[in-house]
């Protein structure tokens, strides 16, 4: 994100608006979009000068990245402890 300006505050500042457009109640599958939404809207309220298109793929990038990660290391929790075991019908039961 250091590329939107010569300044890394702007990176890390466009970052910050991607976390926080990602924290709508209501979102699209996985978030796309509002992250990536959040990320243009302050790059260009800071005034950055790159092409939207260039800071959209930044952003998805990032987005991108942080779902693998997130994936795998669901992945390795699922092989290390396995799967759940299911809950008996006496804990299902609703008073």
């Amino acid at each position: 994100m250091a590329l939107l300006d010569s300044s890394a505050l702007h990176g890390l500042m466009a970052a910050i608006g991607g976390e926080l457009g990602g924290m709508w109640p209501i979102q699209a599958t996985a978030g796309l979009g509002s992250y990536e939404a959040g990320v243009a809207g302050v790059a260009a309220w800071l005034g950055t000068e790159l092409a939207l298109a260039l800071i959209l793929a930044a952003a998805l990038a990032v987005h991108g990245l942080a779902l693998l990660l997130s994936t795998a290391a669901g992945l390795l929790v699922l092989l290390f402890y396995g799967l759940p075991a299911p809950a008996s019908a006496a804990t299902l039961r609703v008073a």
